[in-house]
């Protein structure tokens, strides 16, 4: 099939549509003549020449362009629907992030529930809360008491210690209150030092204040506790200043203080038993 650029003697000729921008309309009984618009074109097109057209009316020429005004109308809605529904799409896609951004601060909180609550349906001592005291928190100080209660707030542990080396703790003692002669008669924490393993070891969460680490205080005292994963969980973390929240001095209250913040900030209800 002849390429209609590479002949000039059909340099005149014009498709259907091309006369009809023109003004002329395609005569009857006209044949016409397929060629390939270009060396690239695989589909031909039908040309015609000048005497094969007529000149046509202004309505004949809106009947001609009519269907093809339409498909653009159907086109255009077709575009404006699809780009509605990206636009919907794409709102949709930003209230969901929104949401989730919303949701994000509570994640935490929702977590540290689900463990507590999985804990706790089986014992309430998987989650603790504990205060210890000390000679110090530098390299060879020694504890003078542990208290320890369970999600409930019962009692698990409270004692103090007779410190084996330190006879005097003057800096500390003005924080904690705990005197020489109050531990005086304590037991030594070796004696303990099982059974207070026994507790820790059983525990999926810690609650605590101090910003000192037990664990150096613990293992100096033969207090093994198993490196399993537990979490652990620094009340201080979670105050605020509008809070306005103190620790009392004596340890087992502390402890009290500590399980109350902490159940206070994940917002946690108490059951009727």
């Amino acid at each position: 099939m002849k390429v209609k650029h590479y002949h000039r003697e059909y340099d005149s000729y014009k498709t259907e549509r091309q006369w009809a921008l023109e003004g002329f309309l395609v005569a009857e009984n006209v044949e016409g003549i397929e060629l390939l618009p270009s060396k690239q074109s695989k589909q031909p097109c039908k040309y015609y020449k000048p005497d094969e057209v007529r000149p046509a009316t202004e309505s004949e020429l809106q009947a001609f362009f009519q269907p093809e005004k339409e498909r653009r109308r159907e086109q255009a809605r077709a575009y404006r629907k699809a780009r509605l529904e990206r636009e919907q799409e794409e709102r949709e896609r930003e209230l969901e992030e929104a949401k989730w951004c919303a949701v994000e601060p509570y994640k935490k909180k929702i977590e540290e529930l689900s463990i507590i609550i999985n804990a706790l349906d089986n014992d309430p001592s998987t989650a603790i809360a504990m205060n210890f005291e000390a000679t110090g928190y530098e390299y060879g100080d020694e504890l003078l008491q542990l208290s320890i209660i369970n999600f409930k707030g019962d009692i698990l542990f409270n004692s103090y210690f007779k410190p084996q080396k330190h006879k005097e703790w003057i800096e500390t003692e003005k924080e904690n209150g705990i005197t020489p002669e109050m531990v005086a008669n304590a037991p030594r924490i070796s004696e303990m030092a099982k059974q207070i393993a026994e507790i820790f070891n059983k525990a999926d969460l810690i609650l605590y204040s101090k910003n000192y680490s037990y664990y150096w205080l613990f293992s100096w005292s033969n207090i093994l506790i198993q490196p399993e994963y537990r979490r652990e969980v620094n009340v201080n973390e979670m105050i605020t200043e509008s809070d306005n929240f103190e620790l009392p001095k004596d340890s087992l209250e502390k402890c009290q203080a500590i399980l109350k913040i902490y159940k206070e900030k994940l917002h946690w209800v108490e059951e009727d038993k």
